[in-house]
């Protein structure tokens, strides 16, 4: 709050977050918005690092819905996130809609929380445990993935941005599909049934609950 309101121009802030089973590992201190490609990063995702070491307020060109102030009187001019997307991505349209807007998205570090998040160092050992949930969990993102990213492409970026990266992820989901064909029938159907809907402009919840968490 004390940052927002030493920033007049800023529409929203994030805070730094760290993994909840290794509280020294940063899950997003910051972000990027790829425009090019149709998707945003977290900076220094993976690194461990003291909260101490984190300094400075900054602008940001993405900030996660995970951990996010908004200023209320802003919401009139930038509205809120579009449930079209249900889940996944609609954090990223939102950060660029307010870029657009021309306000400011602030990254606060020492504004702090821990989430319980699967990533690789600790996939194998839900894996051991539950292999078919990690597996229909997988699936589930994929299909919100698939269907957003377009979504997201056709909503948020103008112009040469939106040919690119339009032309960039249609290249990287279709050679995947063809791998996920061979491989893996669950990945191939999650990301097939979330192109199809994206198509036949079917979101929301789409089919993600009922085909994919079962």
């Amino acid at each position: 709050m004390a940052a927002i309101e030493q920033h007049p121009n800023a529409a929203a802030a994030c805070g730094t977050i760290y993994c909840e089973h290794e509280r020294k590992q940063i899950w997003y201190a910051g972000g990027r918005l790829l425009q090019w490609r149709g998707m945003a990063i977290h900076e220094k995702k993976g690194l461990f690092i003291e909260p101490t070491a984190l300094n400075g307020v900054r602008k940001v060109s993405f900030i996660t819905g995970c951990l996010i102030l908004l200023r209320a009187s802003v919401l009139d001019q930038i509205g809120l996130e579009d449930e079209r997307f249900f889940m996944y991505l609609d954090d990223i349209e939102l950060s660029a809609r307010i870029r657009a807007k021309g306000r400011d998205l602030l990254y606060v570090p020492h504004s702090i929380i821990y989430h319980k998040v699967i990533d690789k160092e600790n996939e194998n050992y839900f894996k051991r445990i539950y292999p078919a949930a990690i597996e229909r969990q997988h699936a589930f993102k994929l299909y919100y993935s698939a269907r957003n990213r377009f979504l997201l492409i056709k909503t948020a970026l103008r112009g040469p941005q939106k040919l690119v990266a339009g032309v960039y992820f249609l290249s990287i989901i279709s050679i995947k599909l063809l791998v996920w064909r061979l491989i893996n029938p669950r990945f191939f159907k999650a990301a097939w049934f979330g192109l199809q809907d994206f198509r036949a402009g079917r979101f929301y919840e789409g089919r993600g609950l009922s085909e994919f968490t079962r």
